[in-house]
């Protein structure tokens, strides 16, 4: 009788930690839905040297990225992944610069891309994104990829820039 309550207590704690696990995971998720399509740059093509880039969708944000033994937890708090089309419209095959793009926050910090490991994550869970960061793409190239961004979670109001170049897109937050 002392083991069967010890393995319905166990059983209970397990339980609980599981559903406060999958709540807490829920809760820190921002969802596209708080974003505003009206207030995002969506298919408008900026161009910075050789590349183009197009928003393709609203932003979603996860704190854990892949699945199926190869996943990858955000350093700074959660990811920024953004749906892009990515064309190198030059004619050499190159590696698209990981210094190009940021997002910058309401309070004016920026964020840089990732490296490829986020990406390769992600993918388990989304197989038909491309892989652009660490990848060379032929000129003339789309890839259909996802633009990810390691951000602090209290980081909000996020627009896309391109340094060295006039141009920003906005990404569907409501100004703070």
């Amino acid at each position: 009788m002392k083991i069967y309550s010890a393995v319905k207590s166990w059983t209970m704690t397990a339980l609980i930690l599981i559903l406060l696990g999958s709540t807490l995971g829920l809760s820190a998720c921002k969802s596209a839905a708080s974003l505003d399509a009206n207030l995002a740059d969506l298919n408008k093509p900026v161009t910075a040297g050789i590349w183009k880039i197009t928003l393709k969708g609203l932003p979603i944000s996860e704190n854990v990225v892949g699945s199926g033994g190869v996943s990858h937890s955000a350093e700074n708090g959660t990811y920024i992944i953004i749906s892009a089309e990515v064309t190198n419209t030059g004619t050499d095959i190159v590696l698209f610069p990981e210094d190009l793009v940021f997002l910058k926050d309401s309070t004016g910090k920026e964020w840089p891309l990732t490296n490829s490991t986020p990406q390769f994550a992600y993918k388990q869970d989304v197989p038909d994104i491309d892989i652009l960061m660490d990848s060379p793409v032929p000129g003339g190239q789309t890839r259909n990829t996802a633009l990810i961004f390691d951000v602090d979670k209290a980081a909000t109001g996020f627009v896309m820039v391109f340094h060295g170049y006039p141009d920003t897109l906005r990404l569907g937050y409501p100004a703070k």
